[in-house]
């Protein structure tokens, strides 16, 4: 351990040397800058969606990042006998079971073949895992920019870039609190 906080600190050692202050007056200066109140035109608008953009098969959703407790590498999961098709099983995550499921099987929109990595999701005690092929990064859009969409019950919206993408972006609170993800039928 010891040696892998020298290697974080080295750059700051580095920087304090050549420019002649000391490493304590760099992390006060830091905790200073951190502890700094934001001004108001920098605070986000209650129209503006901090977005995680991901894959799943050829299309692309995004979710809100208040749902997005993280991002890993697709763990092994253990199926669960007589459970609905977009139900893939369990999978232990840092040492939590967790529920994985498949976004597009739980649309009807076919299966997941290509994932490669797991969007961790979470509505109050609740935790699901999601496999999706690529993770985009995260970014803020403007909430009236959303093309609405005619019944997309899980949908807030389609948002289209300047780049020509669109983006499914989800509704997580109906996802997640859909029936069928607490385990009760409809």
């Amino acid at each position: 351990t010891t040696v892998i906080l020298d290697d974080l600190f080295q750059p700051l050692r580095e920087y304090s040397k050549a420019n002649k202050v000391t490493e304590e007056d760099i992390l006060r200066q830091r905790a200073r800058q951190y502890a700094e109140e934001l001004p108001d035109d920098t605070l986000p608008s209650e129209n503006v969606l901090t977005v995680l953009f991901f894959s799943v098969g050829e299309e692309r959703y995004g979710i809100e990042v208040d749902w997005v407790r993280g991002v890993r590498p697709l763990p092994q999961v253990t199926r669960v006998p007589g459970t609905p098709p977009f139900y893939r099983g369990v999978m232990n995550v840092r040492g939590t079971v967790m529920t994985q499921f498949d976004l597009l099987a739980f649309l009807g929109l076919g299966q997941t073949t290509d994932g490669r990595e797991l969007v961790l999701l979470a509505q109050g005690s609740s935790q699901w895992g999601v496999p999706v092929r690529e993770v985009h990064g995260i970014q803020q859009i403007d909430r009236h920019a959303l093309r609405t969409l005619d019944n997309a019950q899980y949908a807030l919206g389609v948002h289209h870039a300047t780049n020509g993408t669109n983006t499914i972006i989800m509704n997580a609170d109906d996802l997640l609190n859909d029936p069928r993800l607490m385990g009760r039928t409809q």
